[in-house]
């Protein structure tokens, strides 16, 4: 099935969820935004938490990703 990721990064927390065609949520992941580890640390933990997400979805595909994020 082709699943979208969703990702919400925010000041305090970053959401990154796996919505299937009808727009259910069907997986979700929220970890502290940690800022001060830098672009790269939390890039790569988007990047793991959707692989988690998607290792919980037998079949799933990742058919694209969506990213809200507040702020310059």
């Amino acid at each position: 099935m082709n699943l979208v990721g969703a990702v919400d990064i925010g000041g305090t927390k970053i959401a990154v969820g796996l919505v299937d065609p009808a727009g259910r949520i069907l997986e979700r992941e929220v970890q502290p935004t940690a800022s001060e580890k830098g672009f790269e640390d939390g890039l790569e933990r988007i990047r793991v938490m959707l692989a988690q997400c998607l290792d919980r979805q037998p079949g799933g595909r990742l058919a694209g990703v969506g990213v809200g994020c507040t702020g310059p």
